[in-house]
């Protein structure tokens, strides 16, 4: 069981140091939690801001691992290929939209109470 556990925090270390999407989901995460922080967001608003992080992160690193799997079985363009890749893609992308709207929704209102 432990070394289940070491390989899976392996990969996401790997997908932190290598790859430019994973570290903007980041980044973008740890700002978020600080702006949430900031407004004082009760602990029900921070539960919904950690699950949107925790949906995006991990279709950023099943993605990554899509893209990974279809660049070694074939590393021509292959268009079965490439449309495997966008979907995967287009998860992504969709999930971290719905995210977006959620923590504007969350966030917003009290932002502009602040100002």
């Amino acid at each position: 069981m432990f070394k289940s556990f070491a390989a899976a925090v392996n990969g996401i270390l790997i997908a932190l140091k290598t790859e430019r999407n994973v570290q903007i989901h980041g980044i973008i995460a740890i700002l978020v939690f600080w702006v949430g922080k900031w407004l004082q967001l009760i602990r029900f608003e921070m539960a919904i801001i950690w699950i949107c992080f925790a949906m995006v992160m991990g279709a950023e690193l099943l993605n990554t691992s899509i893209e990974k799997l279809c660049d070694k079985v074939e590393a021509k363009v292959d268009p079965q290929i490439k449309t495997v890749k966008d979907i995967a893609a287009g998860a992504v992308l969709f999930i971290s939209i719905c995210a977006a709207v959620i923590g504007l929704y969350i966030l917003l209102p009290k932002l502009l109470n602040k100002i």
